[in-house]
């Protein structure tokens, strides 16, 4: 909120109009002024309109605002080529980050449409200015629900975003289309998976920074009940912490020794590499004693993520960023965008998952099944 000179709060904001009456110049004048573009006006005159500008709180934010909303109200389109990617990730969901930007990019790119991301965002830190006076023809959201729910909610209240298309990576987000991966069929598959090679004793680690989380966890209580099993005496959970990623790795490798547990499920590929290393160092061989299986591994590789080694669930996160832009280009034209589209994960079997020592007689594969 602006204040004038007799220090009383504005109900509104500084328009051109204010500043002339200030300055005793016409608002063509002060136009000028503020975008230095007359040769004319004489440079005492420019500073006199800058500094009164600056006092009075001018945003010229707010002017661009009102021309797309009034340019909206007769039906104009007002594009600027450019769709917002918002991401709440930790650092561990890089590659998950980097293939939805790259399929982001794979299909507006050809169309002159830019991507903007904006990482970490927070409420109380604002937006940048851009974004704020609403120079978006539509906007990307992927991270942990809440975070989603809590970024759509304050991006509905700002007045040039109100109506801008949304697109929701993997959550149902409220008026918005929603790019979904069946990440809780992923979960399933790795959990058959152990069980079919006769796992009995399993940790479980968990990322609340993860977006699947929630999935990951229902998908082995559910399991359990599937094969019969009693979760509490089968089931060890640990919470992850990335700025504890070290010394948690190596007390779940103890775990894993004090408890007889033989397969490891970890939030991510990046927790599943630390593991397979700290189990290594607790002196425990990754397959013969404890499997390790990760989860998010990319549909499109990612530069310093090798995990050609791990058996993982691969998320089709660089389809979900294409299918995403598809979608807020249907929105932005006006044509009919389509039903919500669900993605489905695949279980990739390499060198980190095996038949525990003195297993049982395997269950069929339950996990091989469900992809035939």
């Amino acid at each position: 909120m602006s204040t004038f000179d007799d220090g009383q709060a504005s109900p509104r904001a500084v328009t051109l109009f204010d500043i002339a009456l200030r300055c005793g110049v016409s608002k063509m004048t002060v136009s000028l002024a503020l975008r230095e573009r007359s040769d004319k006006l004489k440079p005492d005159t420019i500073a006199r309109i800058q500094q009164a500008a600056r006092e009075m709180g001018y945003d010229p934010a707010h002017a661009h605002i009102a021309r797309s909303l009034a340019a909206r109200r007769i039906g104009q389109t007002v594009s600027t080529k450019v769709i917002g990617f918002f991401s709440t990730l930790a650092p561990a969901y890089q590659p998950m980050f980097c293939a939805i930007v790259d399929g982001l990019q794979q299909v507006l790119s050809p169309q002159r449409v830019a991507v903007l991301t904006i990482t970490d965002f927070a409420a109380e830190h604002g937006l940048p200015q851009a974004v704020a006076r609403g120079d978006l023809d539509g906007v990307a959201l992927f991270g942990p629900l809440e975070q989603s729910e809590a970024t759509l909610a304050y991006l509905r209240q700002q007045p040039a975003l109100a109506r801008t298309p949304v697109v929701s990576l993997l959550h149902r987000l409220p008026g918005c289309r929603c790019v979904g991966i069946d990440a809780a069929q992923g979960s399933r598959l790795r959990f058959d998976h152990l069980v079919a090679q006769g796992h009995r004793r399993f940790l479980t680690i968990l990322d609340a920074a993860s977006p699947c989380m929630p999935h990951q966890l229902s998908a082995v209580q559910q399991g359990c009940d599937v094969h019969g099993f009693d979760y509490a005496a089968h089931v060890h959970c640990c919470e992850w912490r990335d700025d504890e990623a070290r010394s948690l790795a190596h007390a779940c490798a103890r775990r894993c020794r004090q408890q007889q547990i033989t397969a490891v499920l970890a939030p991510s590929d990046a927790v599943a590499q630390q593991m397979v290393q700290a189990l290594w160092m607790e002196g425990l061989r990754v397959p013969d004693e404890v499997s390790v299986i990760g989860y998010g591994e990319s549909d499109c590789p990612y530069p310093g993520h090798d995990s050609s080694v791990l058996t993982t669930v691969r998320l089709p996160w660089h389809e979900a960023g294409r299918t995403a832009a598809i979608l807020l280009l249907s929105e932005t034209n006006d044509a009919d965008p389509g039903a919500n589209v669900v993605l489905q994960p695949a279980l990739i079997i390499r060198e980190t998952s095996a038949p525990p020592p003195e297993a049982v007689m395997p269950m069929p594969d339950l996990a091989m099944e469900a992809m035939n």
